[in-house]
């Protein structure tokens, strides 16, 4: 009971104070002009021809977006990128209670940072056209059947693909797309963990920019390769290639599931052997 008490407390003031910094205002008015430039559209076409958005949609259409995609996972690793502070008296913390328990408490707080993100993203891209959707479990004509000609005259952004609802209901769609960003973010979030272990925080950010970079590339470029990178592996759309189709359908979750365990582990051995570093020291 008493390490329970010691993780939640360590839990409770990491997720604080990164709730507390400035660069969250910064990432919350980056999204909301996202928003502005990807669901307003929407929503316009939405009111002019009385043709309703289902509610969960516009999260979609912008999460399988390339351009989007990238903006959203580049907000999260900059409001990551000091994530976990080592400093003040982070030595003092370390000393008066486990290693590892301190470590549980650094991860437990970055997973439900992780699920407030999401919570943000779902919020931003949702609560603009509310107004204009439904809550069935089925695809809009505006998704579905819309001339692309006329989204385009509409400035319409980006609209889900149809690979998406040839093979998937909305809800369901809306489900494995927040656990594989979820997966994503703590990915990322991992790799900042065992950085900042190995006294080098600046190597993490520049590997989480590199793997999002890359990705992004490669599904500009449609190479093969892409279902091994992160980035393709949250979108649904990529999934549903004929690449993706050789690999299982549960490949995404396993992938994400699979370095999330290996980084945790080296997270473990790492905290294990570090050193306790002195008040200040970074």
């Amino acid at each position: 009971m008493k390490t329970l008490k010691q993780i939640l407390q360590v839990t409770k003031w990491s997720f604080i104070d990164w709730l507390m910094d400035v660069r969250q205002i910064v990432v919350f008015v980056i999204l909301i002009c996202v928003s502005n430039y990807t669901v307003a559209p929407l929503v316009k076409l939405a009111k002019i021809h009385d043709l309703p958005m289902n509610a969960v949609e516009p999260f979609l259409a912008n999460v399988n977006s390339i351009y989007i995609i990238l903006i959203l996972l580049i907000c999260w690793i900059v409001l990551i990128s000091d994530y976990p502070k080592m400093e003040g008296n982070n030595g003092y913390i370390l000393i008066r209670i486990n290693r590892m328990v301190w470590l549980a408490g650094k991860i437990l707080a970055f997973v439900l940072a992780a699920l407030f993100y999401l919570f943000e993203l779902v919020s931003v891209f949702t609560l603009y056209g509310m107004k204009e959707s439904f809550v069935a479990d089925g695809w809009s004509y505006l998704m579905k059947e819309f001339d692309l000609s006329f989204l385009e005259e509409a400035n319409v952004v980006c609209i889900v693909d149809g690979k998406i609802f040839n093979h998937y209901t909305p809800y369901k769609a809306f489900g494995i797309t927040l656990l594989l960003f979820w997966g994503i973010l703590c990915m990322f979030g991992l790799i900042m963990v065992a950085a900042s272990l190995g006294k080098s925080k600046m190597t993490g950010l520049i590997l989480n920019l590199v793997l999002t970079i890359i990705g992004f590339a490669m599904l500009q470029s449609g190479s093969m390769f892409r279902c091994f990178l992160p980035v393709a592996n949250v979108m649904l759309a990529e999934q549903s290639t004929t690449l993706i189709r050789l690999i299982p359908k549960n490949f995404s979750g396993i992938y994400f599931a699979s370095i999330c365990g290996i980084l945790l582990l080296c997270s473990i051995v790492m905290v294990r052997r570090a050193q306790v570093q002195k008040d200040g020291e970074r």
